[in-house]
């Protein structure tokens, strides 16, 4: 049945699958169940389903999920879309809709990615009983509630490390962190000569870092998720001399979505962003245009093929990295340059 909403309501709604359907457009259609194979269930409206939770979405599966991880989505709609093409069905239209909530969308809709989780047990059981048409008996059915927790990607783990990790240097005898410049440099010297690139661990465990730490982060952890391609860079003035200019490294990823995106945990305007483009040269001379801009200098961009080894100071790790291969030179746009 159709239902009026007030000027401003919109139901929350969820879908969920074993694929990833993020930004995947869904066409109505009638499913193939065994509830429309009986005669049970509208087996006339065209629709795609959802739910107005996410157990309720898991309870709507009827069978053994338990261990199974799921991709969880929205519908990326607008609401005054939604609410003329939204359909609460009744039990004469599905038998257990008083037990799954489930909500139909009648014109296409695109999905919107949430979350990623994992069923973790099982909840309470609900009776069903169901006369099949088809066969003129009554089927009785126990549809179960799920217990879930979430699973996070790697990127979303990173990104969860990155939103404790604060613009900071790290000392390097005890691991403490070091959030004054000049408390730093009573360490012994200059912060060049007392800077030492810290392993993942005790990055976030100091809760400290600068780019070059971020970006270690980043390349171990998607190094461990295998299936994900990433790209390393450093920054530089173009005409800059050895240890004297701005610099910063950064790192790309290849997204599901089928775009690179930039993976920034240091920088403070675009840390945890969500910059990204098909072609990776678009991305890349974006980001090196950003840093040409704030210095208005020219930026010289090399990509890395490996990174400087832990513990290193900062002269060997630009050194390494201007051994790196030469990507583009970066200016800064006109309206930066007055």
């Amino acid at each position: 049945m159709k239902v009026n909403f007030g000027k401003d309501s919109v139901p929350r709604l969820y879908h969920i699958s074993e694929q990833n359907l993020n930004g995947k457009i869904l066409t109505p259609r009638v499913p193939n169940n065994e509830f429309i194979k009986w005669g049970v269930e509208d087996g006339e409206t065209k629709r795609v389903s959802f739910a107005r939770s996410i157990g309720k979405c898991l309870t709507g599966l009827g069978r053994n999920i338990l261990g199974k991880v799921f991709y969880v989505f929205e519908p990326d709609i607008s609401p005054d879309k939604l609410k003329s093409n939204i359909v609460y069905p009744t039990k004469d239209m599905v038998p257990d809709v008083h037990i799954t909530h489930e909500v139909w969308v009648t014109c296409p809709v695109k999905l919107k990615y949430k979350m990623m989780i994992k069923v973790v047990s099982a909840g309470k059981e609900h009776t069903l009983i169901v006369h099949r048409k088809d066969t003129d008996t009554d089927y009785v059915g126990k549809p179960c509630d799920w217990e879930y927790e979430r699973v996070f990607t790697p990127i979303e783990e990173i990104k969860n490390i990155f939103s404790k990790i604060h613009y900071g240097w790290r000392n390097p005898n005890t691991g403490e962190a070091v959030h004054n410049e000049e408390e730093f440099q009573k360490l012994g010297g200059n912060v060049e000569s007392i800077w030492r690139l810290g392993t993942p661990e005790q990055t976030i465990k100091a809760e400290v870092g600068n780019c070059y730490d971020t970006v270690a982060i980043s390349r171990e952890y998607l190094k461990r998720a295998k299936n994900i391609q990433f790209r390393t860079f450093f920054m530089v003035d173009k005409d800059g001399v050895f240890m004297d200019c701005p610099t910063h490294t950064f790192l790309i990823y290849w997204d599901t979505d089928d775009e690179w995106k930039w993976l920034e945990g240091s920088w403070g305007p675009f840390k945890n962003n969500d910059w990204h483009a098909k072609n990776p040269k678009d991305l890349i001379k974006w980001i090196g245009t950003a840093m040409a801009n704030m210095d208005r200098k020219e930026i010289q961009i090399h990509e890395l093929s490996g990174y400087p080894k832990y513990g290193c100071d900062m002269t060997e790790f630009e050194t390494f990295c201007r051994k790196g291969s030469k990507v583009m030179t970066c200016k800064p746009e006109k309206e930066y340059t007055k």
